[in-house]
């Protein structure tokens, strides 16, 4: 027989050279209960607090794993033969999803793409801001050559003669290359 509690923590262990991962469970009436978490390979996802959780019985006596996770806050809207994946932040809100549909169309991945490269244009836009500020930038200097020749009075500028050059930033750090 299974169980349904809700969610209190996640901890990611070692086990005979497995990584593992074990989650606590509140049961209700003050009853924990720590059993392992089986997802499919290549998922990577950590329930959140608020979470249901589906118990099945596990390989030992009186042992649990946990077959699976329901998000009680946010609405179901994929239809029959839908499957949607969909990321929350902290707090349960949703923040991204995928969602393939049952009719046949696909995501409109060229919308994304175009939403994301508009993104990296904004970006190259501030970034050229700031890089003609940087080189247009001047500095208030004296200079004094010694002897007799002139001395610059305190408020004359001279623009630098160092430029900016955005294949630089990050360079030392292996950022760029």
């Amino acid at each position: 027989m299974g169980l349904i509690g809700s969610f209190l923590e996640l901890t990611r262990t070692t086990d005979s050279d497995a990584e593992v991962t074990e989650v606590k469970v509140d049961l209700g009436g003050n009853d924990l209960l720590t059993a392992q978490h089986y997802q499919p390979s290549g998922f990577d996802a950590h329930p959140l607090p608020d979470d249901y959780i589906l118990l099945a019985p596990g390989p030992e006596a009186g042992s649990y794993v946990i077959a699976g996770y329901l998000d009680g806050k946010n609405a179901n809207v994929s239809r029959p033969g839908d499957l949607r994946l969909y990321v929350r932040d902290g707090n349960g809100a949703v923040k991204g999803e995928l969602h393939l549909t049952n009719d046949g169309q696909e995501p409109d991945w060229q919308a994304t793409a175009g939403a994301l490269i508009a993104r990296a244009d904004r970006v190259e836009a501030e970034l050229e801001k700031l890089k003609t500020a940087h080189n247009d930038h001047t500095h208030v200097y004296q200079e004094c050559s010694g002897g007799d020749v002139g001395v610059v009075t305190p408020g004359d500028t001279a623009k630098t003669s160092e430029t900016y050059s955005p294949g630089s930033v990050g360079a030392d750090k292996g950022w760029v290359t």
